[in-house]
């Protein structure tokens, strides 16, 4: 019985798929406000076109799956880094997915993911006492941007009775982002693992037939 349980151990390690960890993902931006998004144009009385804009944060990548059958994460913590419009700053603590699309069809793949960047920091308006909604960023599930989606934007909630409403300032300029190398083997090491593995086994049996 014993001769068996290497085999079995062998098997399981194998045949149990490894799950990739999280790793995260840098974006950078340097630029500036090119205009506003939304029905309401407020922020750009705020924040100017042309005024200058920069951000650098780092999230967790979980949620960015490829097939939306398996979208099940929205969380992108943890978050860090901050932002900068004009003379002000805001440094992001939390973020999730807001939305995401897919194609339909045979896996159903994902081709986009808004993301929405949250954190603390001054109000803007005067006595209307803007707060940050969030930065928004498109990606593709490989943590690349998604230009044909929609560049980098900062909205703001403008309070009003009952409730607030949203502005959007839209930035345009440098936008890239970086991504990790999973910590977990590549297939064909696996299968390396594997092959050695079969062969220690095979030796073992070896010898223990000829016993």
């Amino acid at each position: 019985m014993k001769k068996f349980v290497p085999l079995l151990i062998a098997t399981l390690a194998c045949s149990v798929p490894q799950l990739a960890a999280a790793v995260p993902i840098n974006a950078t931006y340097t630029g500036t406000v090119s205009g506003s998004s939304g029905i309401f144009g407020q922020v750009l009385n705020d924040f100017p076109i042309g005024t200058s804009a920069s951000f650098d944060l780092t999230f967790d990548d979980s949620g960015l799956v490829d097939d939306a059958a398996l979208v099940n994460d929205f969380d992108l913590a943890p978050v860090s880094g901050w932002l900068r419009m004009g003379a002000l700053e805001w440094v992001f603590d939390a973020g999730r997915i807001y939305t995401y699309s897919y194609m339909i069809g045979p896996g159903n793949p994902v081709t986009n993911y808004g993301l929405q960047l949250t954190g603390t920091g001054p109000t803007i308006g005067g006595g209307a006492n803007a707060a940050l909604f969030g930065l928004f960023l498109s990606l593709t599930p490989d943590g690349a941007p998604n230009f044909a989606a929609s560049g980098p934007k900062v909205g703001f909630a403008y309070p009003v009775e009952n409730g607030e409403y949203y502005s959007y300032a839209d930035l345009f300029g440098n936008f890239t982002t970086s991504r990790e190398n999973p910590s977990v083997p590549e297939p064909p090491t696996g299968v390396l693992m594997c092959g050695a593995l079969a062969l220690l086994l095979l030796l073992r049996r070896q010898r223990v037939t000829a016993r």
